[in-house]
């Protein structure tokens, strides 16, 4: 009786987890350069069962407990929609933003992009926003995107 305990148990903390991730997932709905989260789900081992006979007759196998095995981020990309603003951009495709974050160079697929007191383009509360050549000056952001 133990066992069946654990596997409702485990099998709860699972889709627990599942509902988690779905519910990240749509708190983060309209958030630039969010990529949607999905946790996989495993099992834990599987038992053989057994017929009690005087052979051991093989009936099949069923899984004891059920895990939350990983979170695996999805990379497709997002609705593309015009903010107006010239210094939005958006990446069609594979690739990503690299941002000089202050523990090294992040990746982001957020491309809200303001100027900073110094003229360089920079992603608000992350760093500046670097080209092949470092950090990219504009010196103002009155751009215009051709």
């Amino acid at each position: 009786m133990d066992r069946g305990f654990y596997a409702l148990g485990s099998g709860m903390l699972t889709q627990s987890r599942v509902l988690t991730g779905i519910s990240n997932n749509l708190a983060n709905l309209e958030t630039p350069g969010y990529k949607k989260k999905k946790v996989s789900v495993s099992t834990f081992g599987k038992m053989m069962i057994n017929r009690v006979d005087t052979q051991k007759t093989e009936i099949g196998d069923m899984s004891l407990i059920t895990v939350a095995d990983k979170t695996n981020t999805i990379h497709t990309e997002g609705v593309l929609s015009n903010t107006n603003r010239s210094l939005d951009f958006a990446i069609k495709g594979e690739g990503f933003f690299a941002v000089q974050g202050e523990n090294g160079t992040v990746y982001t697929r957020n491309g809200s992009f303001n100027v900073d007191k110094d003229g360089y383009l920079a992603l608000k509360d992350v760093g500046r926003v670097l080209g092949s050549n470092g950090p990219i000056k504009v010196g103002t952001d009155r751009k215009s995107v051709v």
